[in-house]
């Protein structure tokens, strides 16, 4: 079986198709988090699993994200939706993870909850191809698609003084869409319903086209 052949570099083909449902449980009916009750002004990062990198993108913008772990936030305020980014390390089982929280937000299991994106962080200096990939394709089925690089030391270490430039445009993207948000009210949706992709050197749209644009690959997976 001839393997299939790789994409040109820096590319990603558009992925628009919704995912099918995983074997897990993911129903509507069936809540794959515990919920609470949470302050509807800042952006929840939630993790598809542990270790899914929440702290670590929390520290990149502590005045925009607040760190929710492995549960659903909920508004206190019913004029208002929370908005959540879905968090996930670029492994085979942080993605399974993953497209199993995708597939319980499809079909409507986060409630008025509203999910503005996946962040997926790459678990090495060099992501395999098929990760990359894998991220991609899952991703798809999520308004909006982070990928984040590998950041040496962080087990070790302190949080950086300087953070890679991914985390600086995920945090111009995630401010943009949740500031639309807000300003409409928790009735607000996207017409298009696609993916919009954002790589290390992609720049975010005030509002994406009918047709996703290709993701700019992180290289090295190093910002």
């Amino acid at each position: 079986m001839t393997p299939p052949s790789s994409p040109a570099p820096n590319t990603r083909p558009p992925c628009t198709v919704p995912l099918p449902p995983p074997p897990g449980p993911a129903r509507a009916g069936r809540p794959l988090l515990p919920s609470f009750p949470a302050d509807p002004g800042r952006v929840w990062l939630v993790g598809a699993h542990g270790g899914a990198g929440c702290t670590t993108i929390y520290m990149s913008a502590r005045d925009l994200y607040a760190d929710a772990g492995r549960a659903l936030p909920v508004s206190t305020d019913p004029a208002r939706a929370v908005c959540v980014v879905l968090c996930a390390r670029g492994t085979g089982r942080g993605l399974q993870s993953l497209r199993e929280l995708l597939a319980w937000w499809q079909a409507g299991g986060m409630g008025a909850t509203r999910l503005l994106g996946v962040a997926v962080t790459a678990p090495c200096r060099r992501t395999p191809h098929a990760l990359r990939r894998g991220a991609d394709l899952v991703g798809s089925a999520a308004p909006a698609l982070w990928r984040l690089p590998w950041i040496a030391g962080l087990e070790l270490d302190a949080f950086p003084d300087a953070w890679p430039a991914a985390y600086r445009r995920m945090r111009e993207g995630v401010g943009q869409a949740a500031g639309r948000v807000w300003a409409a009210g928790p009735e607000h949706a996207r017409e298009d319903g696609g993916t919009t992709y954002i790589g290390a050197h992609a720049r975010p749209t005030d509002r994406p086209p009918a047709q996703p644009p290709a993701a700019a690959d992180d290289g090295k997976d190093q910002g």
